[in-house]
């Protein structure tokens, strides 16, 4: 399992790209929710 093709390598970091994207977008989501509840 050493030879690791190129596009099995690009899909795990396409996936890594859209995890992050998804956690910055619920970041965003809470701390506009807190922002606003606290006014």
């Amino acid at each position: 399992m050493k030879d690791v093709p190129l596009s099995s390598l690009a899909l795990d970091g396409l996936t890594v790209m859209l995890a992050v994207r998804e956690g910055l977008m619920v970041m965003l989501k809470t701390t506009w929710l807190l922002f606003s509840s606290s006014r």
